[in-house]
């Protein structure tokens, strides 16, 4: 009846393992032989055990992180009920942060809008399957996960930015180097705009019961914001105005300024550029001439970036001194793993 014909004996009958729809011996011989069976008048179909079943093999496969096969487990028990809420959910999250993990770098971008998409139908399904408890306390549960994973990917992106840093003379590699940095900056732009439009959905569903925890990923969508380059300026100012109306006291998060390393290696989260933020900050901003050098420096480097920043000999005249820099403070135990300023 599903079209599969994978069927095993059990109980003196034949049941098929893709539906859980049982057959007579003879039934099954006829669907073998011929591909399908005849069935004249209604037939109902009792599924609760294969979605018992399915959804076992889903939470299984989850909790052994085999992230592909949930997903596919989820897909089928959405065939099967396409109102269920965890299944709803799963798919979106699975194909979203984890399905095709290879290919995730590459597709972020277009499965954080499907996701997104999808955002006001899930607040539904959880708020119907909870009806009368507390959901908004669901809701965190359900999305804390989601905006971490958006955390997680965009420093992870942050990260790939110096990969594609090189000056070669090969054509081809340039071209794939430059394609992978647009890859980059639509990754992260995606995922502020996703961060953002969960937010605002959550503040419409619950209110301010969950306030003070939505407003927390609100203010690291605008950090990121402000960090992203392609971001633009109105999505930046829409956020720190959406914060701005809950906590009137909030300090709006600017634009970073594409200062010279910053240039340089295409972003302002990156490994390299992330090991120059520290040592400026608990190095350099320790002592008087290092607070010197640096009010000189961000004096300077705002003109320097803005007539030669774009150029090519500009970066490929700056990269070995300041990857060198980089190395040596890298030896001395200064990280590069990702960073927030630290305030002052």
């Amino acid at each position: 009846m599903c079209g599969c014909t994978e069927i095993v004996r059990k109980d003196g009958l034949y049941v098929c393992q893709a539906c859980g729809t049982k057959y007579s011996v003879e039934d099954a011989k006829k669907m073998m032989m011929e591909g399908t069976v005849k069935i004249d008048g209604p037939v109902k179909i009792d599924e609760s055990e294969s979605l018992s079943n399915l959804r076992t093999l889903a939470q299984r496969a989850s909790e052994a992180k085999d992230w592909d096969r949930a997903y596919q487990y989820y897909e089928k028990i959405l065939l099967m009920e396409p109102n269920d809420f965890d299944a709803y959910h799963s798919t979106q999250f699975y194909r979203a942060f984890l399905v095709n993990q290879q290919n995730l770098f590459a597709e972020l971008s277009s499965r954080l809008f499907v996701f997104k998409n999808a955002i006001p139908t899930i607040n539904k399904l959880l708020k119907d399957k909870f009806e009368g408890q507390n959901v908004a306390q669901k809701a965190v549960a359900v999305w804390d996960p989601v905006f971490k994973n958006c955390e997680t990917l965009w420093n992870d992106n942050g990260g790939r930015i110096s990969s594609c840093i090189s000056f070669t003379a090969d054509q081809a590699k340039q071209q794939r180097n430059e394609q992978n940095m647009k890859i980059i900056m639509a990754n992260c732009v995606a995922i502020v705009d996703f961060m953002f439009t969960l937010v605002k959905d959550i503040h419409s569903q619950y209110g301010t019961i969950i306030q003070s925890w939505y407003v927390t990923y609100a203010k690291t969508a605008a950090n990121f914001a402000s960090r992203t380059k392609d971001c633009p300026k109105e999505t930046l100012d829409a956020i720190n105005n959406f914060v701005k109306n809950i906590e009137p006291n909030y300090t709006p998060q600017k634009k970073v300024g594409c200062y010279v390393a910053t240039a340089v290696y295409g972003s302002y989260d990156c490994p390299e550029v992330w090991t120059l933020r520290r040592f400026r900050d608990y190095t350099l901003a320790e002592t008087w001439y290092g607070r010197a050098f640096i009010r000189i420096y961000y004096a300077v480097s705002p003109t320097l970036v803005k007539w030669f920043g774009k150029s090519r000999w500009f970066k490929a005249f700056c990269l070995p001194p300041i990857d060198k820099l980089v190395l040596h403070l890298q030896e001395k135990g200064v990280e590069s793993i990702p960073y927030q300023d630290r305030q002052w």
